[in-house]
């Protein structure tokens, strides 16, 4: 071993030390932990050779100072093999003996439940001396044995089965100060190589531990102490617990005092909306009432015969949508008409004329469209048909189209809506709605 090797061991030796007598000072139990290790498993070399089967077996001593903190001694010895490109397939067996401090950490863990605290993950640090032996080759190196100084690290898992028996595994990669684990030489890369394992771990108790496990099976017959410790602290629960749920329910009809407060603050102000929303219903139902009533009193007798066609209406009034079919409003006097006028001569010779309406004076907000002609005595025709029907209709004509439109005015939108669809309903699908302010149509589904 040369000089950099013993100084790395030393200083090695010398922490591992300094640790252990702080946690022995520091955080040490009355009772230490001692347990017995067996393990076995397969080593695979971290180099460029591929590895093949070659187990190994193990057997190591812990102490654990507490839950933090352990030392352990250990001793492995197994063989490996594997095949690299420039020396073949090799297999060799070896031997180590070195010691280990491991730390706990998931003993850092705060509130583990009793299924995780079961489980211990442990990393280790250490060092040891592998001695390897040849089993092909052996004129490598000279001799059919050499030993090695290696450092290591890893990292094992333990699960907690009882007092008496931990399952346990893991891995801990080694790091040697030799090229020639695999029979190469002078390539200047030292090899590494891991050892994965997994085992038992047989725990050695305590004397005063033991004699409480054998005695375990004995009943105890004066117990009246323990009964009373246990009545009293159930008597400070219960009313530990009183204490806290009547404060807890306190605070709750407080927040269901303050919520029904303000119910009832909401339901005074919804009880004085609907009291004026009534009011104002009310009121639109006397305007109704009052409407129609003016609509009725403007009505006339239906006119009948050639007389109705001869109508020319000059002023205008509020037109009615519909009525009564036997009886139709006069509409002599209710718009202002277009200089146009239309007329055909009927079969029996009688020469029939009729007013159109331009567009440009009817004050009325909404027209409804029931059909749109070229010849005059279609457009007559139709609007006698409507009139017939009861229908207020009139010829709505316009300079810039040659097309006479027989129309229903409207002022209210939802009116004009409502004789729309009811007559794409019983009459055509093709009624539509103008608006005579834009000009435009206004669609209505």
């Amino acid at each position: 071993m040369n000089n950099t090797t013993r100084n790395l061991t030393k200083k090695l030796t010398s922490t591992l030390l300094c640790l252990l007598l702080l946690v022995i000072n520091s955080n040490a139990q009355q009772q230490a932990r001692i347990s017995i290790e067996f393990r076995g498993g397969l080593p695979s070399l971290l180099t460029e050779s591929n590895p093949s089967t070659a187990p190994f077996g193990g057997l190591g001593l812990r102490y654990s100072f507490n839950k933090y903190f352990s030392l352990s001694g250990d001793a492995n010895g197994g063989g490996i093999a594997g095949r690299s490109a420039k020396a073949g397939y090799f297999r060799n067996s070896f031997t180590q003996i070195g010691g280990k401090a491991n730390l706990n950490v998931t003993a850092f863990l705060p509130q583990r439940t009793d299924a995780w605290s079961r489980f211990n993950a442990y990393v280790s640090m250490g060092a040891n001396y592998m001695m390897y032996y040849y089993d092909k080759d052996k004129a490598l190196d000279g001799k059919t044995a050499k030993p090695y100084f290696i450092y290591d690290a890893g990292v094992n898992v333990k699960y907690y089965v009882n007092e008496m028996i931990d399952i346990m595994g893991g891995v801990t990669f080694n790091f040697s100060q030799t090229s020639a684990i695999d029979n190469i030489r002078g390539d200047g890369k030292f090899d590494k190589f891991a050892l994965t394992y997994v085992g038992l771990a047989f725990k050695i108790l305590p004397e005063d531990r033991k004699q409480l496990l054998d005695w375990a099976h004995l009943p105890i017959r004066n117990n009246e102490g323990t009964k009373q410790l246990l009545a009293k602290l159930e008597k400070d629960m219960r009313e530990v617990n009183k204490q806290s749920n009547d404060s807890l329910a306190a605070q709750l009809r407080k927040e269901i005092k303050t919520v029904d407060e303000k119910v009832v603050t909401v339901n005074s102000k919804v009880d004085t909306l609907d009291n004026k929303m009534n009011q104002v219903l009310e009121m639109l139902a006397k305007m109704s009432a009052m409407q129609t009533a003016q609509i009725e009193a403007s009505q006339t007798k239906k006119p009948t015969g050639k007389a109705k066609k001869d109508i020319v209406p000059t002023n205008r009034t509020t037109p009615i949508a519909k009525k009564d079919s036997s009886s139709v409003a006069d509409t002599s006097n209710r718009y202002t008409i277009n200089p146009k006028m239309l007329s055909y001569t009927a079969p029996d010779g009688t020469k029939i004329k009729a007013a159109t309406i331009d567009q440009s004076q009817v004050k009325e907000n909404y027209a409804i469209v029931v059909g749109s002609f070229v010849q005059d005595q279609n457009a007559i025709i139709a609007r006698d048909k409507y009139v017939d029907k009861g229908w207020d209709a009139h010829i709505l004509g316009s300079a810039k189209s040659q097309y006479k439109r027989i129309v229903i005015f409207s002022n209210n939108y939802f009116e004009a809506a409502k004789i729309v669809t009811e007559l794409r309903a019983t009459v055509s699908k093709d009624v539509w709605m103008l608006d005579i302010n834009t000009g435009k149509g206004v669609y209505i589904k």
